[in-house]
């Protein structure tokens, strides 16, 4: 399923934003007081890492855990001021995962299966891909060789495995339990069991901020 987890932390995030619980113009570190960018510009709140328009251009993926790499952004520098420019950022999804924990008291994946899972009935879904997960999941292939580019005659071989839990994606589905989801979007924030957001909260998540191209 990859990034469009951040589809579902944006969606958990909204909904305690409606409950009351999030303010998304407020800075970041009013929910982690920790979280710091070497920045000349104003501060990042929520809704630039959600729009990805926070100026965070750098960002590490495969280390130890999530909390150490939205730390490391202290010792990087933003390179446009937040809401002036579109940068995909994996990191700053990350940064909203612990957000999220902050607020629920709960890990991210237990908060991402009683926000969206379970109101939804995706029972065959997961929220963290860990190694007790693995037997349920498709293979993942690659190429044998990650030194040179790759071409038709290498040999395939199972991809590298890692374990994840953290905003920016990690969710494991099926196709039912993701046509779920999809209807859930197609009728604006609206699940078959009950609605997750208000035609208002929706019409926030979805719409425009940074015209591209």
């Amino acid at each position: 399923i990859g990034s469009i987890g951040k589809s579902f932390t944006a969606l958990a995030l909204m909904r305690e934003h409606e409950a009351g619980h999030l303010d998304l113009q407020a800075p970041v570190a009013r929910y982690l007081p920790w979280f710091a960018v070497r920045s000349a510009f104003p501060p990042i709140t929520v809704h630039h890492l959600l729009s990805h328009t926070a100026g965070i251009i750098a960002g590490t993926d495969p280390t130890p855990g999530v909390a150490y790499q939205v730390r490391a952004l202290r010792e990087t520098e933003a390179a446009t001021a937040p809401g002036t420019g579109f940068h995909y950022s994996n990191v700053g999804y990350k940064a909203l995962g612990l957000v999220l924990e902050r607020l629920t008291g709960q890990g991210y994946g237990d908060a991402i299966r009683s926000r969206v899972l379970a109101p939804l009935g995706m029972t065959a879904s997961e929220p963290a891909i860990t190694n007790a997960l693995r037997p349920r999941l498709a293979v993942g292939y690659a190429s044998l060789y990650d030194d040179r580019p790759a071409h038709p005659s290498h040999s395939l071989v199972p991809a590298t495995w890692l374990e994840t839990e953290s905003g920016d994606g990690s969710i494991a589905s099926t196709p039912e339990d993701m046509a779920a989801y999809l209807r859930m979007l197609l009728n604006r924030g609206r699940g078959a069991r009950e609605r997750l957001l208000s035609d208002a909260g929706f019409a926030a998540m979805t719409r425009r901020i940074v015209a591209i191209g």
